[in-house]
């Protein structure tokens, strides 16, 4: 892709085939170093890669079952990049694909796979690929074969490729990472003759499983066995790394049947439905739109989050004086009298006041939050007969 960019800039016209639909390449050249760094920085694209999500890898580190030891520093390195950069390589390519796509002598081919070379006069003088469910031929005066340590091209020319590389293997898989993980530190994790590899990615870890060559089916096939210590079976049964047992998903059933059933009896006990209804209608995991739930009877109306916090506090003013709802919501309001407050009520009435100053502003967000936590938890008290030493000096707005 760097090749194709700098011929393209040059003004010679490019056409570059990749036999894949897209650029996504799972952990497949995610590290870009500071002498690549250097190189992009020369040609102006240094900055615009470090834009694209990345991790800094500052030093490296060998851990032993013994001991730690710290054998890399790149911060030592007298360059503008003294770390190494890891990307997903697809970002890294989709940006310098972008790049070469600014010139109208380039063109990019997706989905394309060579099958065959055009010679004349014993040179190579373009290729034949295979593109969807047709051919093309495309003619050039340089082909260039970058489909790599499998190519194609290379065994068409019959040109040998030197063996250079060492006999292992690498699993990869990612895990995610924590808020508090270090960010720019690489480890090399060493124990009974076998290593791991740990690398930093911008939200995820990358890890690499080093094993000798050749032996990766029979280490899938073994999987991973996890082992957990426990007083009794039970505190491990819903352990993420232990299959369920049947004992368990009994055990489950019967809370969630018992906690479901609670609900529906709540919910048909707070509309005045049968439960019956309630659990045909409403309680099959479905999700009800808001005019649905209104004509079944699950809700009163259909309203904006200011007007629901505003009917919560008449409610709760309501069900702090053990009142009986009035006919309507007019005639509630103009009813209303100071109550004896409750430190609940009075937040409510607090949250519609700050709504109404901060409905515009990012607070708005975290106002929802509390005023969610509150609705969740809060049971308006019965009414009691005792004075309140505060009656005299709270008064209620008459619009609330």
């Amino acid at each position: 892709m760097l090749l194709a960019l700098l011929l393209a800039r040059k003004g010679v016209t490019v056409k570059l085939l990749e036999m894949h639909a897209d650029l996504n390449r799972d952990f497949r050249g995610d590290t870009v170093h500071a002498s690549t760094l250097e190189i992009l920085d020369q040609i102006g694209l240094a900055d615009g890669v470090l834009e694209l999500p990345h991790a800094k890898m500052r030093s490296v580190t060998i851990n032993t079952p013994r001991s730690s030891q710290e054998v890399i520093t790149f911060e030592r390195l007298k360059t503008r990049f003294p770390y190494v950069a890891i990307m997903p390589q697809e970002s890294f390519l989709n940006y310098l694909l972008d790049q070469a796509r600014q010139f109208d002598n380039f063109e990019m081919v997706f989905s394309a796979s060579v099958i065959k070379l055009i010679e004349e006069n014993d040179q190579v003088a373009g290729v034949v690929a295979r593109h969807g469910e047709s051919t093309i031929s495309i003619r050039s005066d340089l082909v260039i074969a970058a489909d790599g340590r499998f190519s194609k091209l290379r065994k068409m020319t019959g040109f040998a490729a030197v063996d250079q590389a060492p006999p292992m293997d690498v699993a990869w898989i990612r895990l995610p990472r924590k808020s508090g993980d270090s960010e720019d530190r690489g480890a090399f994790n060493i124990a009974n003759g076998r290593i791991c590899v740990l690398l930093t990615r911008p939200d995820e870890w990358q890890i690499g499983y080093i094993f000798p060559k050749g032996n990766f089916n029979e280490i899938r096939k073994a999987g991973i066995e996890a082992t957990v210590i426990s007083s009794t079976p039970e505190k491990t049964e819903f352990s993420p790394v232990l299959k369920l047992s049947d004992d368990a998903k009994a055990a489950a059933q019967r809370e969630v049947d018992l906690i479901f059933n609670d609900f529906l009896k709540d919910v048909a006990l707070g509309r005045g439905m049968p439960v019956a209804m309630v659990k045909r209608d409403f309680g099959r995991g479905r999700v009800v739109n808001a005019r649905d739930a209104v004509r079944g009877g699950l809700v009163d109306r259909i309203g904006t989050f200011e007007q629901a916090l505003s009917a919560t506090v008449l409610l709760l003013h309501r069900g702090e004086r053990g009142a009986t709802a009035p006919a309507g919501e007019a005639a509630l309001r103009s009813s209303l009298t100071p109550p004896r407050p409750s430190s609940e009520y009075l937040d409510l009435v607090a949250m519609q006041r700050d709504l109404r100053e901060m409905k515009s502003t990012p607070g708005n967000r975290r106002l929802l939050v509390h005023v969610a936590k509150a609705l969740s938890t809060f049971t308006p008290p019965r009414p009691s007969s005792k004075p309140s030493s505060n009656e005299s000096k709270v008064a209620v707005n008459p619009r609330w």
